[in-house]
């Protein structure tokens, strides 16, 4: 992903699971810079989104979120501790919830 882009993806049985939960998730990559301000929002009707953003070494929790978004969809506003590229794990409060849902990543 690039900061701008919103992508439609799914959440499926067998998928990646998230590194702090050990959830089914979805996961999505982008290069970002120390001090970037970054945005995500995952919107879904099929599930009860729920973010978790790890940085460039893959295991560090940077950010994750709920419910910050209107009714049960995520939205997360951070800033990033360093460069590299960060991963974004699309998933489901629930934990084992398949189904679709979008996500948007822009620089605030």
């Amino acid at each position: 992903m690039e900061y701008g882009d919103t992508v439609d993806g799914t959440i499926t049985d067998g998928g990646p699971q998230d590194p702090k939960y050990d959830d089914l998730c979805a996961t999505h990559a982008f290069e970002g810079s120390e001090g970037d301000t970054v945005e995500i929002t995952m919107t879904s009707d099929a599930l009860d989104p729920y973010l978790i953003l790890t940085g460039p070494d893959g295991n560090d929790v940077v950010a994750e979120d709920d419910d910050g978004a209107s009714g049960l969809n995520s939205a997360m506003l951070t800033e990033l501790p360093g460069d590299g590229v960060y991963t974004i794990w699309a998933g489901s409060y629930s934990g084992d919830a398949t189904g679709s849902y979008t996500l948007s990543l822009s620089q605030a």
